[in-house]
């Protein structure tokens, strides 16, 4: 046997040494969960906004698809908005509902629900979460005192009932659908 210094190495065959067995310490533990818990503490604001913002974006969706039934119900009828109630809860005069005037021309009810709409609290009582704007009822838009005041692209016929979307008076609060047929919030 050759000897080249002093010391004497042993080498161990039979598995890993005993600090390498030990695993992670409870301290060591507890950091990684702290930076996990405070990583998400930071991203749960910017994910429930994005949620907001696509809810948002589903209502402004659901409006357009209104707005093409509105189209093809005035296609039928010479122009002539619908005579319709605002929402359930307020039609004295005992008017249609606007799913029953609409129907034929949406894909489904579902069309009339804004996604925020939570629990359906809204949709379930008026049949819609939107509410319709009844002044234009029986006339011809073009015709309407109010909207050749205030034009068509500012003229409100469809919108939000309740501020979904942010408080009330909050830019963004409501979504709404202009007579001329485009969609804002």
């Amino acid at each position: 046997m050759l000897w080249l210094g002093v010391c004497h190495f042993r080498w161990r065959v039979d598995g890993p040494s005993r600090r390498s067995r030990r695993g992670f310490t409870l301290i060591e533990l507890l950091v990684v969960i702290s930076i996990i818990g405070l990583l998400a503490g930071l991203l749960y604001p910017s994910l429930s906004q994005a949620r907001a913002v696509g809810r948002s974006a589903a209502c402004k969706a659901n409006l357009r698809s209104a707005g093409t039934a509105f189209r093809m119900y005035l296609n039928e009828s010479n122009d002539v908005m619908p005579v319709a109630a605002a929402i359930a809860s307020v039609n004295p005069q005992g008017k249609k509902l606007l799913i029953d005037v609409l129907g034929p021309h949406l894909s489904g009810p579902e069309v009339l629900l804004c996604p925020a709409d939570a629990g359906k609290r809204v949709f379930l009582e008026e049949k819609s979460s939107y509410e319709y704007e009844t002044v234009v009822g029986g006339e011809s838009i073009a015709q309407n005192d109010f909207v050749r005041h205030i034009g068509e692209a500012h003229f409100p016929i469809l919108y939000d009932c309740n501020p979904f979307h942010g408080d009330t008076g909050d830019a963004g609060g409501k979504n709404f659908l202009f007579a001329d047929l485009h969609v804002e919030d």
